[in-house]
């Protein structure tokens, strides 16, 4: 707490900073119109009050240039001060005054307790601080995040208690973080989302993408998948609704619409899995606590675009179980061995994905126009006030586990008209088949390993298609 004494936290908020621009606005001109009257009547050589007239302008110039800075800080200042104002964050009681020269006793109404409120205001980003002092107001200051988002059209980043202090991070201009799909990067098993936010599959395990028609959840999960190819992963995709990613069929390995080979290739998936574990622990360099990345494993991926659609298409009660049961497995103990689920449907259904596997999808992300019902099954009940952007492409919002502490505001990469998916994709495709190539059936790569059953007559046609190219 000692140490907290010193802490710069910001600029404090007083009562009369509600009125703050006008104050400044007055002393400007005040100083604006005195000051040449002044210097007229102390220097009244004229040729020496020309220079210093024209001295003034530029100061005064100068000046203004400072105030456009000063205000957007003022600003910010004066909307905190009156949000305490008007929230009635205080308490007034009557002061006796004390009689001066036979004056009468008289009472005035003053403040008598005044919240200690903290404000560090910058270009991009408002920090407003707040010690819990156990006042009436106690359990108020700490359900602020939604106001402060509305008041400065601001996202919050981080909401966090440091020493009795509630600090809330609020960032502006989030559209500015917003990247173009041409500077999407992978690193280290990272892929760059937005500036200054990455997914690295590692630390958060499995994601669950959400949203409805026109909200950009295709381009957004394409994005995604030509990231995965870059990074050498092995991926599954799973489209029982035939749509765009079906469609991928003839460019790339491992493509599944139907249900029975759904289940086949979910259950090989599986199983390498736990051959994987097997094989990790066989290792002479094995290391308790490590995982895939340690090895120089490839991660192993599997897209089930809607999801829901899937469950619901299952006829047989004894596919829907199986399915069920290697999907729990893998969400449950893939992370380790390099094995991960992304999920996308058009609305989260508690009856088809229950909380203890919503639970382990670390990313997760809305995008487009949702029902507040739809927002609370993919992100809980938080304190977010969640708009529904009209028109807005890849808008929306994301939770990432142990990165961020709220739901942020979301841009998916920025997709320009002319970019084509197929074509990008169809030049990963070469690292696809090596992948599904590499990944043996005890889950170690190998140079002599074979294609999974699924993929090697697809990689056969692949071959003989090139071969009549090139005659």
């Amino acid at each position: 707490m000692i140490r907290e004494f010193f802490t710069w936290k910001g600029i404090r908020i007083q009562p009369y900073m509600r009125h703050l621009i006008i104050y400044i606005i007055l002393f400007s001109l005040s100083v604006s119109i005195i000051a040449p009257f002044v210097l007229y009547y102390s220097f009244p050589n004229n040729v020496l009050f020309s220079s210093i007239i024209r001295n003034i302008l530029l100061l005064l110039f100068i000046f203004a240039g400072l105030f456009v800075l000063i205000f957007s800080k003022s600003h910010k200042y004066q909307r905190i001060a009156n949000m305490l104002y008007l929230g009635h964050y205080f308490l007034v009681d009557n002061v006796t005054i004390m009689p001066l020269l036979g004056q009468k006793k008289r009472m005035k109404k003053k403040i008598v307790y005044y919240p200690r409120v903290y404000v560090k205001a910058k270009r991009r980003n408002v920090e407003v601080v707040v010690l819990l002092d156990g006042s009436k107001f106690h359990e108020k200051f700490k359900d602020w995040g939604s106001a402060l988002e509305d008041m400065f059209s601001g996202d919050l980043q981080q909401k966090y208690l440091r020493n009795s202090y509630l600090i809330y991070d609020i960032r502006l201009g989030i559209s500015k973080d917003r990247v173009n799909i041409l500077d999407t990067s992978v690193e280290n098993y990272q892929i760059e989302l937005m500036k200054n936010f990455r997914w690295n599959i590692a630390k958060t395990p499995h994601a669950l993408i959400v949203g409805g028609t026109g909200g950009g959840k295709t381009f957004f999960l394409f994005t995604i998948l030509i990231n995965l190819l870059k990074m050498g992963a092995k991926v599954s995709i799973y489209d029982v609704k035939r749509s765009a990613l079906a469609s991928l069929n003839d460019i790339l390995p491992g493509v599944f619409v139907e249900g029975n080979k759904i289940i086949k290739n979910m259950r090989e998936t599986y199983e390498s899995m736990i051959n994987r574990f097997n094989a990790i622990r066989s290792r002479e360099d094995y290391k308790a606590g490590e995982d895939f990345r340690y090895y120089k494993l490839k991660p192993v991926f599997v897209i089930i675009d809607e999801f829901v659609a899937l469950q619901q298409g299952f006829v047989k009660k004894e596919d829907k179980e199986k399915f069920g049961y290697y999907l729990r497995q893998i969400v449950l103990m893939g992370r380790e061995a390099g094995f991960f689920l992304i999920l996308t449907t058009q609305r989260p259904d508690a009856s088809f994905l229950p909380g203890d596997i919503r639970d382990q999808l670390g990313l997760r992300i809305a995008l487009g126009r949702m029902s507040s019902d739809g927002y609370n099954m993919a992100f809980g009940r938080v304190d977010k006030t969640f708009v529904n952007f009209e028109g807005e492409k890849g808008r929306g919002y994301c939770f990432m586990d142990g990165v961020t502490t709220e739901v942020r505001s979301f841009y998916s990469p920025y997709v320009p008209g002319n970019y084509d998916f197929r074509e990008e994709i169809a030049g990963l495709a070469s690292k696809a088949y090596e992948a599904w190539a590499q990944e043996a059936p005890d889950g170690v790569k190998s140079g002599e390993a074979e294609l999974a059953s699924e993929a090697m007559p697809r990689l056969k046609v692949k071959e003989i298609v090139l071969e009549e190219d090139e005659k």
